[in-house]
C-alpha cells in the first residue's frame, strides 16, 4: 500500500487514555501493556466512538470495511490490512481475505466456518488462514492419547478464549 494512500485512510483509531502520544505514533498491538478501551472510526464525515469489546467482526466490502457490532454497522473507508495492524492482535484474528473476527465472540468453529455467538452469523475460514485461528485460541483436544489409549469418553474438543 503506498504511503500517500495510507495517509488518506479515513479510519482514525485513538486510545481512551493518553497512553499514546497520538494516532499513528505506534501501533496499538506492539507489545504494549495498554489496551484501548475504544476506537474512533470516521464515517460520513463524523467520528464514531466504538468500544473495542463491542466489535463482533469486520468484513471487507469493495473499497470499504464494515465494522459490525451488536448495535450498529459502521461502513468506513480503509483496508483490512490497516485495521489488522491497528487493532489488538490478541483480541482479533484474520480468518479470511475478507473477514476478521473478534475472538471473544467466537462460539464455535470447524475447518470451514466460524460461528459468532448469539448472532446466527457464519463466517468462512480461508484456506491460508485455517491454522491461524487455532493458534490464537487455547484448545483442549479430546483426540490426544492418554497413556497410549485414546480418550474415548471425553468431549471432542474444548475451545477457551
Amino acid at each position: 500500500m503506498p504511503l500517500c494512500r495510507y495517509k488518506r485512510i479515513k479510519a482514525v483509531i485513538r486510545i481512551n487514555e493518553s497512553g499514546n502520544d497520538g494516532p499513528g505514533e505506534k501501533p496499538i498491538n506492539e507489545n504494549s501493556a495498554h489496551m484501548p478501551e475504544f476506537v474512533f472510526f470516521k464515517s460520513n464525515g463524523m467520528y464514531f466512538r466504538v468500544a473495542v469489546s463491542d466489535i463482533c467482526y469486520i468484513e471487507a466490502v469493495s473499497k470499504y470495511v464494515k465494522v459490525v457490532t451488536r448495535q450498529k454497522v459502521h461502513l468506513i473507508t480503509t483496508s483490512m490490512w490497516c485495521l489488522e495492524k491497528k487493532l489488538p492482535e490478541n483480541l482479533f484474528c484474520r480468518i479470511h481475505r475478507s473477514f476478521m473476527v473478534a475472538l471473544g465472540y467466537v462460539s464455535h468453529f470447524d475447518n470451514e466456518t466460524v460461528y459468532i455467538a448469539d448472532m446466527a452469523i457464519e463466517l468462512p475460514i480461508g484456506k491460508q488462514y485455517k491454522g491461524v485461528l487455532q493458534q490464537k485460541l487455547f484448545i483442549i483436544n479430546g483426540d490426544e492419547k492418554e497413556n497410549g489409549h485414546a480418550a474415548a469418553d471425553k468431549p471432542d474438543s474444548i475451545s477457551i478464549v
